[in-house]
This record gives C-alpha cells, structure tokens and sequence, in this order.
C-alpha cells in the first residue's frame, strides 16, 4: 500500500470515528453533547495556546473568546432540537469533504498558498457548493425555513467553515508548524479537525437567532 493510500485511510478512519462520537454524544442524551463539548473546548483552548509562540495576550484573549462563542453557539442550537446541530454537521462535513476530494483529484491554482499551502480555487468551489445545497435543502425540509432565508444561512455557513479553516491555517503559519497538535491520526490536532465547524456554528446560530427574533416581531 503505497504511503498517500496508508495515509488518506487513516484520514478517513479517524474522521469516522470523531463523526461516531459527536452523532453518539448528540443523541445520547442533551448532557453527554455538553460534556463533549466542555471537553472538546479544553482541548481546543490548549492547541491555542500552543500556537501562541509569540506569547500575544490579545492572541490569547481573542482566541479564548472565539471558542467560547463558538461553544456557545454549538450549545443552543442544541437546545434547539437535534435537527439544528445535524444540519450543521452535514454543511461542514459536506463541505471539508468535497474541498478535500475535488481539490485532490482536480487540483488547480491554489486559494492562498501563503496561508493554506494545499487549498486550491476547484476544491474551495467544491466545498461552497456542496455545503450550500445541503445546508438549504435541510433547513427548507426540516426546519421549514423559507428557500431564500435558507439558501442565505447555508451559503454563509458554508463559507464560514472555509474561512474557519484558512483562519486556524493563517495561525499555524504564524507559529510555523504544520499541525496545531498530534491528537488525531490523519488530522493532526483537535483545531485541524474543527476549524472550519467553530466559525460556522457562530454563523449559523447567529442567523437562525436573528430570524427567531425577526420572525416573532
């Protein structure tokens, strides 16, 4: 088995098994997805921390304040229903993985090879497209929302899991280091494997929040 085979296997494998644990957590029970959450967040907070090679509070105090947000966000729309956090993992998952396909097999000119070395224009059209179309279909058919209000929420999540993920690369680049960690086999740290679903829940919550408050008025 040739080395990128071994590789993209153990890539796959490990997404499996992180996607298992937070679908589990999620239907388990509304306390099991808090813990998740509580844990994945200490995590996170210390792959931060370890990308602040320049010892920047306002590194540290933005970061912090990020993650918290973005926690909070995975947490209400939690207490939303089940269905709200769903249609956030399918939007980022949809994405992460038709960026990463597309981009592997077209290739192309590259997104910001300053910031994001392997990100290219075909694997980021890929990863827009096919989490806007998701994210609208389930929150016209789920959740009922309106197809433009829908189409908006989904076209902007999905773009924030792309510029999630190349903000959480611009800090590796800074820190100069390939991976924010060595948790996850395949992915590198916890950071690699969320980057894109941090910003995107704030996005997402924020939208869905906004049109609530809208919709009720």
């Amino acid at each position: 088995m040739s080395t990128v085979s071994s590789d993209l296997r153990t890539r796959c494998l490990s997404a499996l098994v992180l996607a298992a644990l937070a679908l589990f957590a999620l239907f388990y029970h509304p306390h099991s997805f808090t813990m998740l959450l509580l844990i994945g967040g200490f995590i996170a907070l210390k792959e931060w921390r370890g990308l602040n090679v320049q010892r920047s509070l306002r590194f540290l105090l933005t970061t912090t304040l990020y993650t918290l947000i973005a926690l909070v966000s995975l947490w209400w729309l939690r207490e939303q229903s089940i269905t709200h956090v769903l249609i956030l993992f399918a939007v980022v998952w949809g994405s992460d993985s038709a960026g990463y396909l597309v981009g592997k097999a077209v290739g192309g000119k590259l997104l910001c090879p300053t910031i994001s070395p392997k990100k290219t224009y075909s694997g980021t059209i890929a990863a827009l497209v096919t989490g806007t179309v998701l994210g609208a279909w389930m929150l016209n058919d789920f959740l009922h929302y309106p197809p433009l209000i829908a189409l908006c929420i989904a076209l902007e999540t999905s773009a924030a899991c792309i510029a999630g993920d190349l903000l959480e690369s611009w800090c590796k680049r800074r820190a100069e280091v390939k991976d924010s960690g060595s948790l996850i086999p395949g992915h590198g740290g916890l950071l690699d494997r969320i980057d894109g679903l941090l910003l995107a829940a704030i996005v997402m919550s924020g939208w869905m929040l906004g049109w609530q408050i809208w919709g009720n008025s």
